[in-house]
């Protein structure tokens, strides 16, 4: 995974966590170390990639949201504002970069599939390891993003897909289904 996408990620999952704190305390302060953590984050992944286009919308309003001062509170809200800016400007900066890749295809097909899977590690999608156990790829028939076929089946790869992830979806269709009729 692009290196970039890798550390905005990870300020995104800092904000969840203050979001969480909030949730809970009605505000984080700003002296908190989540937020303080984010604050530095934040911090080095804009000089280090350049963001500090005051007029660019995003890094303008999570600019508006810094907080210097120790004893300032911040509440639940403005800080889903900074994280959907982020996840914004995620989008902005990422627009080819796909997290997940979702295969659809027809249980008939399971062969195909595992033998596009081990073409897509070949040509440098990750595989899943011990380190890092979350599959980019998913799908209903192969072992490394397994999806259990069954009736609640569709309602996991909708949360799949409906994330705030880049997902790439490939549908596997072949020219003997175009030909079957209709019901």
């Amino acid at each position: 995974m692009n290196l970039k996408l890798k550390e905005i990620n990870e300020i995104i999952s800092w904000c969840n966590q203050m979001i969480d704190v909030a949730q809970k305390n009605g505000y984080i302060k700003s002296n908190h170390d989540y937020y303080r953590t984010y604050c530095k984050k934040i911090d080095d992944f804009c000089s280090t990639h350049n963001l500090e286009d005051k007029n660019y919308a995003p890094y303008a309003i999570l600019n508006m949201y810094w907080q210097p001062s120790s004893d300032a509170e911040l509440f639940k809200s403005e800080i889903v504002e900074i994280r959907h800016n982020l996840i914004l400007l995620t989008h902005e900066l990422f627009k080819d970069a796909y997290e997940k890749i979702f295969i659809s295809h027809r249980e008939k097909d399971a062969d195909q599939v595992a033998a596009f899977v081990e073409l897509l590690h070949v040509i440098g999608i990750p595989r899943t390891t011990v380190q890092d156990s979350e599959s980019i790829i998913f799908c209903t028939s192969h072992p490394e993003g397994y999806i259990k076929n069954g009736e609640r089946n569709l309602d996991k790869i909708r949360d799949m897909i409906t994330t705030d992830k880049h997902v790439f979806i490939f549908y596997g269709i072949r020219t003997d289904i175009l030909k079957a009729p209709l019901v």
